[in-house]
């Protein structure tokens, strides 16, 4: 009888480990909280985020795919929430039942008001809730379209169509 147990366990432990999960709400939330503390890069972020895409998942919070073909670049949303978070503190007045608040490329990130019509929001808020939607909807593609609400209950997508 030849044993194997050696060399099976000798090239499960040569193999690379995949990229852990990069979440793109945490760097989100980690700048917020420390600006001037040591952060990725936009380049570094998308990179690490895209190297973890086909390892693991965030856990689910937003509703994925629900606009038929308006799936925009995982790298263009990036782009637009690197955007929001440069002014974390800003407030956002809901004046519009939809209203777009960052394009780049194919990504668009817009809100819907809902029942908040008059209410406020912060690009803080905008953007941790587009990253939560960009680390649970992006497909192993890079492709992302999603919805989330912020606490304050205002719907956030990313489509590549704002649909007003």
């Amino acid at each position: 009888m030849v044993n194997f147990t050696f060399p099976v366990l000798a090239a499960v432990a040569l193999a690379p480990l995949p990229a852990p999960f990069f979440s793109i709400e945490k760097w989100v939330s980690d700048y917020a909280e420390n600006p001037k503390g040591d952060h990725l890069s936009l380049q570094e972020a998308l990179d690490a985020f895209l190297a973890g895409l086909n390892t693991a998942s965030a856990e689910d919070h937003a509703s994925c795919n629900q606009l038929e073909r308006q799936e925009s670049r995982g790298t263009d949303a990036v782009n637009c929430i690197d955007q929001l978070r440069g002014n974390p503190d800003n407030e956002v007045p809901m004046t519009a039942s939809r209203q777009l608040y960052y394009a780049h490329g194919t990504a668009q990130i817009w809100g819907g008001a809902g029942p908040n019509l008059g209410g406020k929001t912060t690009f803080r808020e905008i953007a941790e809730t587009a990253s939560r939607i960009l680390d649970s909807c992006t497909r192993a593609d890079g492709w992302v379209q999603g919805t989330d609400d912020t606490t304050n209950g205002i719907a956030i997508h990313i489509s590549s169509e704002f649909n007003a």
